[in-house]
């Protein structure tokens, strides 16, 4: 059993005590199963790579770097950096693209919106994010999100909320706040979010962008930090539906039975 997965009620009413929390006996029972079936995620995390590894296929432009405040208005980034894949050309040729940063990009640091995390660096890419850099695509930074992708405002990361491009007093909606941001703002033409029960979708339509929740099951998790591992999916968000569709196409896999028609 894991380190958190061993949490007791007793010491969760323990730690609720010492920060003036008053918890009834459901929420104590409530909160250390929430902690249980995050123990998992929590340790795998601890036990992550250091260090900014290296690949030969990868060229990171710029070093990976918390952005200053006058070059964020909207607070989406977590980290920006510029990594390509020079010998790679495909459907996503002269873009720029940002990716939430619930999703691993080799050296750079892979937080989920939750200062638990700070110093986590991830040690691989997770698959969409080799396949952005296979088609062509120029990843520019890791956006902001609701912490650990539990919350549709934006205003539960622990770096501070995202506004709304449209109207700084507003909202960007999450949890793929960051994403939606970046693309509303026109910092990047294309980014990817997570949808559990709307994480796309909501920011998508709060910024007045398009949003896609791709079936479930077409694009690859691996190296993605779930929430629910049963109701995720990763996906696009653009300006319009026909850059939308080629991030899609460069991150999911064939339905099956493609190969044959085509």
């Amino acid at each position: 059993m894991s380190r958190l997965g061993d949490t007791t009620t007793t010491e969760v009413a323990n730690a609720a005590e010492r920060i003036g929390l008053a918890l009834t006996d459901e929420e104590r029972v409530a909160a250390r199963e929430r902690i249980a079936a995050l123990a998992g995620l929590y340790d795998d995390l601890e036990v992550a790579p250091s260090g900014a590894p290296t690949d030969d296929r990868d060229v990171f432009e710029t070093t990976p770097h918390r952005p200053a405040d006058g070059d964020d208005p909207h607070n989406a980034w977590l980290r920006r950096f510029d990594l390509r894949r020079p010998d790679r050309e495909g459907v996503l040729d002269a873009l720029s693209v940002a990716v939430k940063n619930n999703m691993s990009t080799r050296g750079v640091e892979l937080t989920c919106g939750s200062k638990a995390f700070e110093g986590t660096v991830a040690g691989a890419h997770a698959e969409v994010v080799d396949r952005l850099l296979d088609a062509g695509g120029r990843i520019v930074g890791a956006t902001n999100m609701d912490e650990l992708a539990f919350g549709p405002t934006s205003e539960t990361s622990a770096f501070g909320p995202t506004t709304n491009p449209a109207d700084a007093d507003h909202v960007a909606g999450g949890s793929s706040s960051g994403s939606a941001a970046a693309v509303a703002a026109g910092d990047v033409d294309l980014a990817l979010g997570s949808d559990t029960g709307g994480s796309v979708r909501i920011p998508a339509s709060y910024c007045g962008i398009v949003g896609h929740k791709p079936t479930y099951g077409l694009v690859p998790r691996r190296g993605f930090v779930a929430l629910a591992y049963s109701m995720d999916h990763i996906g696009p968000l653009a300006k319009d539906v026909e850059t939308a569709a080629r991030g899609l196409d460069a991150i999911a896999d064939a339905p099956p039975g493609m190969d044959e028609i085509a």
